[in-house]
């Protein structure tokens, strides 16, 4: 039992929140543990070692009928004799600096391997029986047993290991190229309002069979959300430039600063005023004049989309003319003036 002194890694902290939090630091991506990438919930139940006729029944037989024979303890032996020199010859540097180029999930993967081979070797007992023993140890669920029990013989039929394409997730699966350019691709396909749950229902369309080998199913809310920050996207109020509506043009220009504002400065002359107080102050108007009442056409405008104001917007998005709202609109207009409010 000695074999299988393993440490066993960390679950998953899952958050199932959008929008993300504000922290812009985009953390390793932990939507494996670095160990088994064992189910979590209910796929992945407490083992006892009287649960042992239960899961002979579950597991999948090989499709090679002749693999389905008892693995003896001479060959359990050299397997784990050989698969312990190929992981000793893994390592490189020394001390702290130690580590093994299978990467950490493939190294635990073959340990569990050996241990599960020191048990047939050692004890005389049947494969099932020694991995679940070495998933009890491991602290590891009904997944792992029947992991294992594949991945040895494999190992044993063509001498193929366990690999694992996110062993290195230091990086990101979003490194692949085909992958990112699909999500992006589909996220694109989604308009103006993409949220990190777009990711997820990628991973349901058809299309998205092909990256089946690099990873077997979607990720969760909170590993979706990291991947659009890799993407280029943020969570923040759209960038607005001005508003689309010609006002910037010379002659309306012209006519504000010769005709509008030349006009209202000489009427506002015999208009009321307040004073700070609120208190009313006449206008001091001269021999023939009246008192001038302005209305103003006040017009206030909504549309179904004006509430989206915060959103994924990539980092490549530039500030351009944009529309006076979206979607359905409903206007509001009246008259208003100081001296009598709406007419």
């Amino acid at each position: 039992m000695n074999n299988l002194a393993l440490e066993a890694q960390p679950g998953d902290d899952i958050v199932l929140e959008d929008p993300p939090n504000n922290d812009n630091k985009d953390s390793v991506d932990t939507w494996n543990p670095s160990s088994l990438a064992e189910p979590e919930g209910d796929k992945a139940p407490e083992l006892h070692l009287s649960n042992t006729k239960v899961l002979e029944d579950n597991i999948d037989e090989p499709s090679d009928p002749t693999k389905w024979r008892p693995i003896l303890c001479n060959e359990a032996k050299a397997m784990s004799d050989k698969l312990n020199a190929f992981i000793k010859s893994s390592f490189y540097r020394h001390g702290q600096a130690r580590v093994s180029s299978l990467g950490e999930v493939v190294l635990t993967r073959v340990r569990f391997m050996v241990g599960t081979l020191n048990l047939i070797a050692g004890m005389d007992v049947t494969l099932t029986n020694a991995s679940l023993m070495a998933a009890v140890v491991f602290g590891w669920g009904e997944w792992a047993v029947q992991q294992v029990c594949k991945w040895i013989w494999e190992y044993q039929k063509e001498g193929r290991l366990p690999t694992n394409v996110y062993g290195t997730w230091n990086e990101s699966v979003m490194e692949d190229e085909d992958l990112s350019a699909a999500i992006q691709d589909w996220m694109q396909d989604k308009g103006k309002y993409v949220q990190a749950r777009d990711i997820i229902d990628f991973f349901g369309v058809a299309g998205a069979g092909q990256y089946s080998w690099l990873i077997d199913q979607a990720p969760s809310l909170r590993t979706a959300q990291r991947w659009m920050h890799r993407m280029g996207y943020s969570w923040m109020k759209e960038h607005r430039g001005q508003f689309a509506g010609g006002h910037e043009q010379d002659n309306v220009k012209h006519y504000w600063e010769h005709v509008y504002i030349p006009k209202w400065t000489r009427l506002e002359q015999q208009m009321q005023s307040w004073d700070a107080d609120g208190k009313e102050v006449a206008p001091e108007l001269e021999e023939g004049e009246r008192l001038v009442v302005v209305w103003f056409h006040d017009k206030s405008t909504f549309y179904a989309h004006d509430q989206q104001t915060t959103q994924w917007v990539h980092k490549d998005k530039t500030a351009g003319i944009y529309k006076k709202g979206e979607g359905i609109l409903l206007m509001i207009a009246d008259f208003v003036s100081a001296d009598y409010g709406w007419l």
